[in-house]
Order: C-alpha cells, then sequence, then structure tokens
C-alpha cells in the first residue's frame, strides 16, 4: 500500500513537470515586460521613368569630376562626345557615350530603367555608330585590308551581336568594296557562322537580309562633355545628338542643270528618292569639269561609311562617273575637273584623287597616312610607293589646295556635316520640275 502511494506520487511528480516543461515558464518574482510583435511589409515603389533627366545629369557630371564608367574605366572627358537617343522605343532615351575619334573608340551605351542607370554595352568604331529606331545598331570598321559591318540588336533587356559580315582583300586599295564589281579572286567574303569564304552573290544576299537600314548616326557629332552642356540640354530630343541647335537657312545651290541635262538629272533623283534614299540622302549641283553644265552629287548619308555619288552629263546621258568620300562629304575643283576623295578610319587616311574629263573620271593620285601597329609613327605611301612624311604630304598638297571645294556649309575638309537638298520626290519636282512646268 505505502508502495503504491509513493509510485502514485512519483508518477504525479512526473505529470506537474511535463506540464510546467510544455508551459512558458515565468518567474513570479520578476516583473513581466510585454512585447507586442509587428510584421513590416516592404513594398518596392513603381519605377519613375521622368527621373531619367537627373540620373542622366549626376552621371554626367560624376564622368567629369573623374570618376570610372560603368563600363569599368575612366574617360579622356576632353575627347567624348554625348547625346541621347530612344534606341528601344520605350520614350526614354538612352545615353549614349562616344568615348573618342580614334580607330579603336567605341560607344557606350546607358538606360535607365526607373530606379537607376544601367550599362547596356558598347559598340562602334572611330567613336560612331550608326543606328535605327528599332533598336538595330551597324558598325563599319576598316582595319588596312580588311573591311567589317557588324550589327547589333536592343530590345530594352539584352544587348546582342545578331551579323558580321566581312571582306578582306589581297591589297588595301581595294577596301572599301563597291557593290556588284567582280573582285574574282582578290576579295574574299564572309558571313555570321562562316568559317570559310563564300560566294559574292551569297555575301550580297546575306547583307541584303542581314544589315537593317538605318537613319542616324551617333559619334563625334554629339555634344562635348562639359558641365555647360550637360546642364543646357534638353533630354531626350532626337536634336541633341547633334553639336548645334541654331537653326540655318535652306540650302540653295548656286547653279542649276538647264534643258536635257535638267531632265537627266531629274530621272535619277526621282528614281533614288523611290528606291535607296533615306531621311539624310541629299543632293547638289556644282560646276567640277570645264563646261558650262554642273554635275549632279548625291550625299547617301552622314555617318562615316557614307560617300557621295557624282553624275556628269554627256550630252545625252547622265553616267556616274565617281564615288567616295566620307559622311556624305567630298572634295573637288573649281571648273578644273578635280576630284578628291578622303576616309578616314582605323588609324589611317587615304586620299584618292581624281580628274573628270570627256565624262570619266580617272585616278591620277592616291596616297596613305598609316598609324604603325605599335602606336609609334606613321607610314606613308604616295602612287603605290613607300616615302617618307615630307614627300607624301608634298604629293597630297599638289592637290589638296585652298581652292577645293567641300559639298558643305562650312566648305572644309574637317567638317562631317554634307549640305545639300534633302531627296525626296517633292524637293526633286521644287528644284527641278518636269519639263513644261517651269514657271
Amino acid at each position: 500500500m505505502k508502495a503504491r502511494s509513493i509510485i502514485c506520487a512519483v508518477l504525479a511528480l512526473i505529470i506537474i513537470c511535463c506540464a510546467l516543461t510544455a508551459c512558458e515558464f515565468r518567474n513570479p518574482f520578476v516583473k513581466e515586460e510585454t512585447t507586442t510583435e509587428t510584421t513590416t511589409e516592404t513594398t518596392t515603389a513603381p519605377p519613375d521613368y521622368s527621373a531619367y533627366p537627373q540620373a542622366y545629369e549626376n552621371y554626367l557630371i560624376s564622368l567629369i569630376d573623374g570618376n570610372n564608367n560603368l563600363a569599368g574605366y575612366s574617360y579622356d572627358v576632353d575627347d567624348c562626345r554625348f547625346g541621347f537617343i530612344d534606341l528601344d522605343g520605350n520614350d526614354v532615351p538612352e545615353l549614349l557615350i562616344s568615348a573618342g575619334g580614334y580607330s579603336a573608340s567605341q560607344v557606350d551605351i546607358c538606360t535607365f530603367d526607373g530606379y537607376e542607370i544601367k550599362y547596356v554595352g558598347s559598340a562602334g568604331a572611330d567613336g560612331e555608330i550608326n543606328y535605327n529606331d528599332r533598336g538595330e545598331i551597324v558598325v563599319y570598321t576598316v582595319i588596312d585590308n580588311q573591311e567589317t559591318r557588324t550589327v547589333y540588336k536592343y530590345d530594352g533587356e539584352t544587348f546582342e551581336t545578331t551579323g558580321e559580315f566581312t571582306s578582306i582583300a589581297s591589297d588595301a586599295n581595294l577596301i572599301p568594296v563597291e557593290t556588284g564589281k567582280d573582285y574574282g579572286d582578290d576579295v574574299q567574303f564572309f558571313i555570321t557562322g562562316s568559317d570559310e569564304p563564300v560566294t559574292y552573290d551569297v555575301f550580297a544576299d546575306a547583307c541584303a537580309a542581314g544589315i537593317p537600314e538605318t537613319t542616324g548616326v551617333f559619334g563625334r557629332k554629339g555634344f562635348e562633355l562639359t558641365k555647360e552642356n550637360i546642364l543646357s540640354k534638353t533630354y531626350g530630343r532626337q536634336s541633341d545628338t547633334e553639336g548645334g541647335e541654331e537653326e540655318t537657312a535652306e540650302y540653295e545651290s548656286e547653279v542649276l542643270p538647264e534643258g536635257k541635262a535638267a531632265e537627266a538629272y531629274r530621272e535619277i533623283l526621282l528614281n533614288y528618292a523611290k528606291e535607296n534614299a533615306t531621311e539624310s540622302t541629299l543632293f547638289s549641283f556644282a560646276l567640277i569639269d570645264d563646261n558650262s553644265t554642273p554635275e549632279l552629287l548625291i550625299s547617301t548619308g552622314d555617318y562615316h561609311a557614307a560617300g557621295v555619288e557624282i553624275y556628269s552629263f554627256n550630252g545625252e546621258s547622265a553616267p556616274l562617273v565617281c564615288t567616295g568620300g566620307s559622311f556624305g562629304v567630298i572634295g573637288h575643283g573649281d571648273r578644273n575637273g578635280i576630284i578628291v576623295s578622303s576616309y578616314q578610319g582605323s588609324g589611317a587616311t587615304s586620299i584618292t584623287v581624281y580628274e573628270l574629263s570627256d565624262g570619266q573620271a580617272k585616278e591620277i593620285w592616291s596616297g596613305t597616312e598609316m598609324e604603325n601597329p605599335d602606336g609609334e609613327g606613321f607610314e606613308y605611301s604616295s602612287a603605290g610607293e613607300d616615302v617618307d612624311r615630307e614627300e607624301y604630304e608634298a604629293a597630297r598638297d599638289e592637290y589638296l589646295t585652298d581652292d577645293i571645294i567641300y559639298n558643305n556649309a562650312e566648305n572644309s575638309s574637317d567638317s562631317v556635316t554634307p549640305a545639300g537638298y534633302t531627296l525626296t520626290a517633292d524637293k526633286v519636282n521644287e528644284v527641278l520640275p518636269a519639263a513644261g512646268q517651269q514657271q
């Protein structure tokens, strides 16, 4: 009986201990503090895309102050240009910075996602890119005997290379490659994903399908990277990619063709307006050879690889007699037949001089000034022969005289802004009305 009582007492003690263990222990001699747990719900503010002007301003000023850019390096601020272009079509322009004007210079692209600026990617050569409003970018690169067109795509999320089209020539003088010309084995063609050369026809078809039409160029015509420019520009305007905002007078040609020449040029221009012209295609007239009928100049664009096509009326028709120049600019003499084509890129300057006579333009001199691969000094050639600097400049200056006229508003070899009428059917009809409609 006594043993049973002891067992019951032990069991009761165990039950009490278990109950105390299961319950929160409270010390009766300590005053308890009551705490109330609160749950804080973290919410993210919606993106504020309207804040991009201030964000870009702060970033650009930080670059001037010597901070690294979002690509991870610092700029030579004195050589930078900036502008704003809406590449992906979301009404918030991307910030573009041209890092310099030398051959390896690229354009760094940044965007604002509603919270902060983000680095998109880099592309370009000689500090410029060609672009359109679908986020497509085309870069034209020339290195010695090789020219390449690289296509990029930015869709607001990703930035990637979508195509590469390369021509490699046996002789650097064959670059740039002319469309439709038969080079035989002197030029090899490569397309995206091809390790082996392809035929010209395959190359041309691939280029037509894979290289998009561009509507603008950004690069050395952007704003200089100064605090004054940063604080004074209206963000987001397409025109802000250009260095100046002053209105300029509408172009007026000093000379116009008449009679059959006007009819021949009119037909060429109307066909061009229908098939090839873009917003940056211009046309103008100039007295290049020694007769009284002006030549027709078509500036194919204002980007680096854009040249000038020159047509000359021979009494019956107006054939294409010369193609050359860059940025849509070419030089010519005043009624002496001289045409000066200059191209700069990838550390080299190439100059070709033609003489227009009897309806034909013949090359009479060419020369190059090329930076050495190690960046130390230059190599020179004149008329196909290696020469020193003194010989090169003497031969060059025989043709690049102060009398050379350039088809730009400044009449300067340094200007990359062509001048002329915008090549549209309406403008052609206005400048060269059809026979019987002249006032």
